[in-house]
């Protein structure tokens, strides 16, 4: 390190009598109007906005509830970080003020002391007893550049905490000077420092001194605030003091590796972009009424690099709950019935995740639409429209029947559930009538040697996985698909019509001694049906 720090402690700790009365951040020339975080603290505290920092961006920093000198970043929606020799303990409250100026407070359920190749640093996250999500609280994200020394020179707003003239979160101004190592309590730590000039200089520089332990500095950059390190150490020497920063940046995989855990990262400020695709597909297709069915919804990051802190919710419409939502991989926010929210650290680049939406009865109804909204920190939020268009199916058509086979008979006329099913006619009162002119099964007239054979089709055949095969026989035993020489077969509407259903007409010669026509009725839901014109 050069200048040489000749004496540093910890920030937390006593300062050697020669630095004169303690009052934690020491501001050049310090004003409460000027410097102060907010108004009405700790009480009820509003953000001051006379304040030479833009105060409102720093939702993210809060504070702990029985030590107001204590300042702390909010690093992901469950995580904070703060300084190991100041250490937080279980059930410590923080509070944080939100961007529409409400009082947000969390509790500490442990805390993790980041530790780099074996080695215990400075740097501590606490993780909360819950997520804080969707109170305008947001997670604070650090400054990622290329190398360690181009965050040399870098400003920075410092917080700290002024006990002149009263209590008060305070906000001053620092620039990286440079970086070394640094062991102490046993930990050993990359930092960064900066200086103080005791004869000149800005108004808002300051200096570290006893209590600013754990407290943030951040960096100003294009895209907002960043965390670029947390108050460690002082020092000082004739004409300046050495105020000196854990450097964040240094530790970013090991604090990301204990924010995985609960599907949480880091957030970068400066992101490359990566595009979220979302593509769907049913099982089987068609999706079909009262059956079981699924939905899978592929999200492929199709990025050069890895998305972070990516999001989906699913929103499904009433009536049409799924029964179940999975999602490999994945940490589940809200777990419907309609709204499915989920979370993770990152999505690898050229990496493909599926969303499987998953119902044991497919709903009646013609439309299911799904909406689909992902963000994340290198891609915009989205949101994708699916319609499911589930569609007719036996078991639907079958569902309240006390016999349901397509074997069964329940009404007794001879005609099984698959034959009423296929002409349209009632499996429970005997009627074979599509309409008063209309009868629902096959009819054969014969006249000038010609016999004509009619019979209604449904005119989803195809969908519905339904086929109308024709058969002959010359003896009622022995039947089989070929047709007479000069038959032929065409389709017509009904006058007047019957929804849903269109004739098949088919003719034969009527010259034989006997012959014998049959139409016989299949259904296979995983294959097309018959193709109706």
């Amino acid at each position: 390190m050069n200048p040489r720090l000749p004496q540093w402690l910890a920030c937390a700790a006593s300062l050697a009598a020669s630095q004169g009365p303690v009052q934690a951040l020491q501001i050049r020339s310090y004003s409460a109007a000027r410097h102060d975080r907010f108004t009405g603290f700790p009480g009820s505290p509003v953000v001051n906005g006379s304040a030479w920092f833009d105060g409102s961006q720093y939702s993210g920093v809060g504070w702990v509830v029985t030590e107001p000198n204590r300042q702390l970043a909010l690093v992901s929606p469950r995580y904070v970080i703060t300084a190991s020799h100041y250490p937080l303990t279980t059930g410590t409250q923080i509070r944080f003020v939100s961007t529409s100026g409400s009082l947000v407070t969390a509790t500490v359920a442990s805390t993790s002391i980041i530790i780099k190749s074996g080695q215990p640093t400075d740097l501590t996250v606490g993780r909360l007893t819950a997520p804080i999500t969707g109170v305008g609280v947001n997670p604070l994200p650090y400054l990622n550049l290329p190398a360690e020394n181009h965050y040399a020179t870098t400003d920075q707003r410092v917080f700290g905490f002024n006990s002149s003239g009263g209590n008060h979160p305070v906000v001053g101004q620092g620039t990286i000077k440079d970086f070394d190592d640094f062991s102490f309590f046993g930990t050993t730590t990359r930092m960064s420092y900066f200086l103080h000039i005791d004869a000149s200089g800005s108004e808002d520089d300051c200096f570290f001194t006893v209590g600013d332990s754990g407290s943030p500095s951040l960096a100003i950059t294009r895209n907002g605030p960043a965390l670029v390190g947390t108050h460690s150490l002082v020092g000082d020497e004739p004409g300046f003091r050495y105020s000196i920063d854990s450097h964040i940046p240094h530790y970013i995989p090991e604090i990301n590796a204990i924010l995985a855990a609960d599907g949480e990262a880091m957030i970068p400020v400066f992101t490359n972009p990566t595009p979220l695709v979302l593509t769907g597909a049913t099982t089987p297709d068609p999706f079909r009424h009262a059956a079981a069915g699924t939905a899978t919804f592929s999200l492929e990051n199709q990025g050069a690099t890895d998305s972070l802190n990516p999001s989906v919710t699913l929103t499904f419409p009433s009536g049409a709950t799924p029964t179940n939502v999975t999602a490999s991989g994945w940490v589940n926010d809200a777990a419907g019935p309609l709204v499915w929210t989920y979370h993770r650290a990152s999505l690898a680049a050229a990496a493909t995740t599926d969303f499987v939406a998953s119902w044991t009865s497919v709903p009646a109804i013609s439309s299911l639409p799904v909406s689909i909204r992902h963000v994340s920190d290198g891609s915009p939020q989205q949101t994708s429209e699916f319609d499911l268009e589930p569609t007719i199916s036996y078991a639907a058509w079958s569902a309240g029947l006390a016999q349901p086979g397509t074997a069964d008979d329940p009404d007794g006329d001879g005609r099984s559930n698959l034959v009423e099913y296929a002409f349209g006619s009632s499996p429970t009162s005997g009627s074979s009538a599509l309409s008063p002119t209309v009868v629902a099964g096959t009819v054969i007239t014969t006249s000038g040697g010609t016999a004509t054979l009619r019979f209604p089709v449904r005119s989803d055949s195809q969908v519905r996985g339904l086929s109308y095969v024709l058969e002959f026989s010359d003896d009622l035993s022995n039947w089989s698909a070929p047709h007479p020489s000069g038959t032929t077969s065409e389709f017509a509407a009904y006058s007047p019509a019957v929804p849903g259903f269109t004739e098949r007409i088919v003719t034969f010669p009527a010259n034989e001694s006997r012959k014998f026509a049959r139409v016989r009725v299949t259904l296979d839901e995983s294959a097309p049906g018959m193709a109706v014109p």
